[in-house]
């Protein structure tokens, strides 16, 4: 497995997310491995970039959502009593 973190700062690294350096980690990962991206940015929508690239590359993407879903009578920093 190999991560890629660096995009949540003001200033997104774009070099990592070209052709060419997906080309780099494709080669540094077997074949059965994984390259995750932790691409939470407050300013940039990521997924779609990270999205193609995988498909260019023949992968399969798998996006994981942790942040809670607020429901009616939540807050986002706790419940209504």
């Amino acid at each position: 497995m190999l991560a890629i973190d660096a995009f949540s700062g003001d200033a997104v690294p774009m070099h990592l997310l070209t052709r060419e350096a997906m080309a780099i980690y494709v080669k540094h990962v077997k074949p059965e491995g994984a390259i995750v991206f932790q691409a939470t940015n407050r300013f940039v929508d990521l997924t779609p970039v990270i999205r193609r690239l995988a498909d260019e590359f023949g992968m399969h993407t798998l996006w994981v959502d942790d942040e809670p879903k607020l429901r009616k009578g939540d807050f986002a920093f706790g419940r209504t009593k």
